[in-house]
């Protein structure tokens, strides 16, 4: 609280992470206003950030505004008091423990003076107040502006008919050819944006340029600060292609001849130069594997995402496996809520609607149709239960807006509220047992069985039962007379096989 008290409000605006009010969105929402007709893109990644903090700088950057020696000395002993992992004690001669509830606000006095520095480039850089006209383009305008003097002053239909042709075939021309000098010399800008160790530079001017403006950083930060930029990830990227930077692929749309009317009426060539930020493919891919939603499959050559179950999740209440992909779906969504291709998290929120069906289907061995007609409830797919109250409610699988939002938190950026987690609720052995229905085959039954287990470790997997019970890390499964029958023949046969072994 003190840290944040004597620093945030003397924090430069480029800077996004670990402050309030601020957030991804909101770095990404300032690339989008000020990276407009950027020719190259500097990607910056500090190497081991957080593990490489210098505690003596830190502490020469603090005491520049911090005069209590004994305030200096809490802050070195929080640097200095080391951690443990796996029952052992580590030293720490350098870094910041990652969780450590000042480390987030350490880290940007640290990089604050990175951004004082990107400053100062800036105004070193920055050069020209407009582009310079394209001399071709001036030329031709005067060329268009001459003919329509002739035309008119011609009465004779035959030479004005020709004239209206040859501007026409100038126009064509003319809207070709941008009005300023892209390459213009004397015109040359810089841009920075910074979250935590990730920072990206939008540089108008030359390749050359953003090279000396990588080379100019990476010196600095290694004598002032001395941490390291990442060869790896730090790139000079044309504006054109894709710059990686908090999870979006960002890119400057390219020239663009199509034109359309301004409110002065007049047209204009307003398609060029737009910042887009994009979902990657890879990001949707990367996510739908970690979550086990998704297999890859080829067929014909051609690699194929297909929607799978989620055995983790099979032990746990339908209401409980509802929640789990609700929250999954829209955190993913509303993180990219933001960018221009939107349209591709169809593909993402498809794969997990149908991955929930194939898990409840797991679940209670049937078929993904009958799931849907049992849990269809109007045009929406939802789960039935009772509240604390004894009332009945009903909460849906999400399918909100998929369409373009730049405050997907509302306008205030970012809320700060108390996360209300996904609560991992388990059916009762009781409420399994009053359900009627095998966990195994499936079918409803009068009399179900309660199947138990000592320890899941004793299970032999090659028995499919067994495995599922594994799977689920379950060791009680409710069945029916006849696979609870079908379970202890195989088990008396495999004890008969393994005496006879013995013997």
């Amino acid at each position: 609280m003190l840290l944040e008290s004597i620093y945030e409000g003397s924090f430069a605006d480029t800077s996004h992470g670990f402050r309030p009010n601020r957030s991804c969105h909101t770095a990404l929402r300032m690339i989008q206003n000020r990276f407009t007709r950027c020719k190259w893109f500097v990607e910056g990644d500090i190497k081991g950030f957080f593990d490489n903090i210098d505690h003596t700088v830190t502490i020469d950057i603090l005491r520049k505004r911090i005069k209590d020696e004994r305030f200096l000395r809490l802050i070195r002993k929080f640097l200095n008091a080391g951690y443990v992992e796996e029952n052992r004690m580590h030293q720490s001669y350098s870094g910041t423990p990652q969780g450590g509830i000042i480390s987030p606000i350490l880290a940007n006095i640290y990089l604050d003076q990175l951004d004082k520095y990107m400053m100062e480039l800036k105004q070193r850089f920055d050069k020209g107040d407009k582009r310079a006209y394209n001399p071709e383009y001036l030329r031709m305008s005067s060329r268009r502006g001459k003919l329509r003097k002739k035309l008119d002053r011609t009465a004779s239909q035959e030479e004005r008919a020709s004239i209206v042709a040859q501007i026409q075939a100038l126009d064509k021309v003319h809207k070709s050819i941008p009005c300023k000098d892209p390459m213009d010399a004397g015109f040359r800008r810089l841009q920075y944006v910074r979250y935590a160790d990730d920072f990206i530079i939008g540089i108008i001017g030359s390749k050359a340029d953003a090279q000396a403006i990588k080379q100019e950083i990476s010196q600095y930060i290694s004598e002032k600060l001395r941490l390291e930029l990442s060869d790896e990830k730090t790139l000079v990227t044309k504006a054109t292609d894709r710059a990686k930077f908090l999870g979006f692929e960002i890119r400057v749309t390219p020239q663009s001849n199509h034109t359309k009317k301004t409110k002065r009426g007049m047209t204009a060539r307003n398609y060029s130069g737009h910042v887009m930020l994009e979902v990657p493919t890879a990001a949707i891919e990367k996510k739908l594997l970690e979550l086990h939603a998704m297999k890859k499959v080829v067929h014909d050559g051609t690699e194929i995402w297909k929607s799978t179950h989620r055995g983790e999740l099979t032990a746990r209440t339908e209401l409980s496996i509802l929640d789990q992909y609700n929250g999954e779906v829209r955190g993913f969504c509303n993180y990219y809520a933001i960018a221009n291709n939107r349209s591709k998290l169809h593909k993402f929120r498809n794969i997990m609607e149908y991955s929930f069906y194939k898990t409840l289907a797991h679940k209670y061995r049937t078929s993904m149709r009958e799931i849907i007609n049992k849990h269809r409830i109007g045009k929406d797919i939802g789960v039935t239960y009772r509240d604390k109250f004894g009332n009945e409610r009903v909460r849906l699988l999400w399918k909100g807006s998929l369409a373009k939002d730049p405050y997907p938190l509302g306008a205030e950026a970012d809320i700060i509220h108390k996360p209300k987690g996904i609560i991992v609720q388990k059916p009762s052995l009781a409420n399994r047992l009053k359900a009627g229905r095998c966990e195994w085959c499936g079918k409803e039954t009068a009399e179900p069985v309660m199947h138990q287990v000592r320890a899941l470790k004793e299970l032999d997997t090659s028995q499919p039962w067994a495995a599922f019970m594994k799977k689920i890390n379950r060791k009680t499964l409710v069945v029916c007379h006849a696979c609870h029958c079908m379970i202890h023949s195989a088990d008396c046969e495999k004890m008969e096989s393994r005496i006879q072994r013995e013997l």
